[in-house]
């Protein structure tokens, strides 16, 4: 969210026969199918998607990609769906933010989101029709004109319609601009936006959210944020819902999209991830499969150990 490179015009991304050649060799060397793409908005463009999925018909296998997608233009460019399907680019991170329009505006996501969930559902349903789907959706509590009451809304709509996919929340994170380089224009402007400062001390500590847990930042705000509060939320309540809905969350969603670089490690096809939830067995998050990963390596390879 304060990554500064945003706006440029025409395609800076790598080209067709850098991609292939690269794909191939560690296909050919490695075994390697999974990968997560290095790009804050992968479908900014259809001439880029097409681009892609020109090159990948040239590999002699069929890769699983991840990576960041813009859920507003997947909503309204359909014709882009079969070309992210040719890619294998079928789990996506959608930076929604929040279904509430007055605060989804706030911070320039201007599609209305009864069209975004609409959407997303069309979505859900072709790629899965075509093969394999997973949808990650981002949501922040806290932002300008989100209530508890909207927030409980959405939760409920990702609860009913939404299962086997993953919602994580966060709360809103304002870094103050001595403990980072990259101010986005809400961060910059926060007091304009309706924020002042927390006067009464956080007395909260997460309980299902620890320190690397998804949907945190609460350890971060209070070493490098704003302890914020507006006309609806505070920096500590923000924190109590995420955690509340951490909670539940393993009853209904399953991994993330970016897991899907480490399957190989927990498990032994993408048939074995894609539809589980965590309560049905697939808590194998990035951390874990990542420390199993390097004591493996350290084990058998470096020796390190005494």
């Amino acid at each position: 969210c304060t990554y500064p490179i945003l706006g440029v015009k025409g395609d800076v991304s790598r080209s067709a026969e850098s991609y292939t050649d690269d794909l191939q060799s560690l296909y050919d060397k490695w075994g390697i199918t999974n990968f997560q793409l290095a790009d804050e908005t992968f479908n900014d463009t259809t001439q880029k998607i097409e681009k892609f999925a020109n090159a990948t018909a040239k590999l002699s296998f069929q890769p699983n990609l991840t990576g960041f997608i813009r859920a507003d233009l997947l909503v309204s460019r359909k014709e882009d769906w079969p070309l992210l399907r040719g890619m294998g680019f079928w789990s996506h991170w959608y930076g929604v933010e929040s279904f509430n329009w007055e605060s989804a505006k706030s911070i320039g996501k201007g599609m209305h989101p009864d069209k975004i969930k609409q959407g997303l559902l069309e979505a859900k349903k072709y790629f899965q029709s075509t093969g394999h789907y997973k949808g990650t959706t981002s949501m922040i509590i806290g932002l300008p004109g989100e209530t508890e009451e909207t927030v409980r809304d959405a939760w409920a709509w990702f609860k009913e319609h939404w299962k086997k996919q993953s919602a994580i929340y966060y709360a809103l994170y304002i870094p103050r601009a001595e403990a980072t380089e990259e101010t986005s224009s809400f961060s910059a402007n926060w007091k304009e936006k309706g924020y002042s400062e927390m006067t009464e001390p956080v007395t909260f500590e997460p309980k299902y959210t620890g320190k690397s847990s998804a949907g945190t930042y609460f350890y971060e705000g209070l070493k490098t944020g704003v302890i914020w509060k507006n006309q609806n939320f505070d920096f500590q309540r923000a924190h109590s819902m995420v955690d509340e809905f951490y909670s539940w969350y393993g009853d209904y969603f399953g991994a993330h999209a970016f897991n899907l670089n480490d399957i190989h490690i927990g498990f032994n096809s993408v048939e074995e991830w894609v539809d589980k939830t965590y309560s049905e067995g697939i808590r194998q998050t990035a951390n874990v499969a990542g420390q199993q990963f390097l004591a493996i390596y350290i084990d058998s390879k470096l020796n390190w150990r005494p």
